[in-house]
């Protein structure tokens, strides 16, 4: 499954490919997208356009083969060279997901300078620079330079460069996103969510015991006082 690459930037670890998606088949995409999300896109991420493509059976299957692609070639022809245990890595569990940038409103517009908690990143881009939008791209601090995407092409790099989202001044991009993380690291975040939440549980258990005795005690008062 794993596609050529063109290297953009060796020192950085920047790649493009060609998924093989049709201009068909991207826009396929983008209207099961729009139909999942029903017009709204939330904060799925710290973007706030963003769509979970696995909370929408529909969405996932139709992502499915681009994800593939761009997963193998990072797992068979990038990640080999240059990240320890990258056997370990694998899709973010909550991945892929789909990112709407329009102008409807200030803050979709475009993505603010970030990094991604992902070994490698991986970007789809479904819409056509000039033709579906202006502006746009994705532009990396170490590079000063903006990087533009063909429809059907992706853009790899690892999640730790400084990237944003540029601003567009028309019409609508639309890019299929996903992160590859370290397993075990994973595993890891998931085992400290789930002591998270048994605390934040025993506390809530703690403050209605707490409450209970209070009353209790009342009580007694009262009754001892009335007495």
């Amino acid at each position: 499954l794993a596609h050529d690459v063109v290297c953009v930037s060796a020192d950085h670890h920047i790649y493009v490919c060609d998924v093989g998606l049709s201009e068909e088949q991207c826009r396929e995409i983008i209207q099961v997208s729009e139909k999942c999300s029903r017009g709204s896109y939330a904060a799925y991420t710290y973007a706030k356009q963003t769509l979970g493509c696995r909370d929408h059976d529909e969405l996932a299957w139709i992502c499915r083969p681009p994800v593939l692609v761009s997963c193998s070639t990072i797992l068979e022809k990038l990640a080999p060279k240059t990240t320890p245990n990258h056997k370990k890595l694998v899709l973010d569990e909550r991945e892929p997901h789909m990112v709407k940038y329009d102008v409807s409103k200030k803050e979709r517009q475009k993505l603010d300078m970030h990094t991604d908690k992902s070994e490698w990143t991986f970007l789809i881009a479904l819409s056509e620079p000039s033709q579906d939008y202006e502006g746009g791209g994705t532009y990396f601090e170490a590079l000063d330079t903006t990087i533009h995407l063909q429809r059907g092409h992706c853009l790899i790099f690892p999640g730790k460069l400084r990237h944003c989202g540029q601003k567009i001044t028309r019409g609508f991009r639309f890019l299929l996103v996903g992160f590859l993380v370290n397993q075990q690291q994973q595993q890891q975040n998931n085992n400290n969510n789930n002591n998270n939440n048994n605390n934040n549980n025993n506390n809530n258990n703690n403050n209605n015991t707490g409450g209970n005795n209070n009353n209790n005690n009342k009580k007694k008062n009262e009754k001892t006082g009335g007495k």
